[in-house]
């Protein structure tokens, strides 16, 4: 299992691990648990089950689970575990990663450091409130990134979001993902967009408050993610 590099990450080891890896001699990925196999229909019976074991406090916070996904896996097999995780109600997707700037051997980060994305609920309002937004759409290549049709490079990408987003206000950031994608460059490019956001965020928190964004307190904290917020959406090609 090699797991992609992320330059942003959160601590936290109470999570359950689900392992998502590639065998040798078969086309697609297995997920283990516990040292067992799973499919995804045993996944979401395991999920279930697990949930009503547990006492009302987790099960209101929709028990999490760490994804230690293989760098190389594409993104058409992501998706499949994705869907399997919306259909027992699990909203919170936690990536396991490497920190970018790793100076210890990578296994020693292998069950800490962790990114945390929220999964579309299909049974909520999203898709069509981020339709009335405007796009920042980024369209995938090998060696760039395509937005309104032109070509970026995919070094320093969070630039050109940024500038991207500063042209936009009530913006969502739309990514068109192709199925071939490496899940590694699916990861990349959510950083960039992070980072992008984090930048105009505390732009704007250094402009109105004279301090960066990590001091600001929690009401100030507050409206300022809600006048820059990380709105992303997805569509796939298959």
């Amino acid at each position: 299992l090699n797991l992609p590099k992320s330059s942003i990450y959160e601590r936290g080891s109470h999570l359950k691990n689900i392992y998502y890896v590639e065998k040798q001699g078969q086309t697609k990925p297995i997920l283990i648990i516990d040292g067992k196999e799973f499919d995804f229909i045993s996944l979401q019976k395991y999920i279930k089950e697990r949930r009503k074991s547990e006492d009302y406090f987790f099960e209101s916070f929709d028990y999490r689970y760490r994804l230690n996904i293989h760098k190389s896996i594409k993104m058409e097999h992501v998706k499949e575990l994705h869907q399997a995780l919306i259909n027992t109600e699990t909203y919170v997707d936690i990536y396991a990663v490497i920190p970018k700037n790793a100076d210890c051997d990578e296994k020693y980060y292998s069950n800490d450091f962790s990114i945390a994305w929220i999964l579309p609920n299909p049974l909520s309002d999203l898709e069509v409130r981020y339709k009335k937004h405007k796009h920042v759409d980024l369209m995938y290549s090998s060696d760039s990134i395509g937005i309104k049709g032109v070509a970026h490079p995919i070094h320093n990408l969070n630039i050109t979001i940024k500038q991207a987003i500063k042209n936009k206000p009530n913006y969502v950031i739309k990514f068109h993902v192709d199925k071939e994608l490496p899940f590694e460059n699916y990861l990349y490019l959510l950083n960039q967009c992070k980072k992008a956001n984090d930048q105009i965020r505390n732009e704007y928190s250094l402009k109105k408050y004279a301090i960066s964004l990590e001091n600001l307190d929690e009401d100030e904290h507050y409206e300022v993610r809600k006048i820059f917020p990380l709105n992303i959406w997805e569509e796939t090609n298959w």
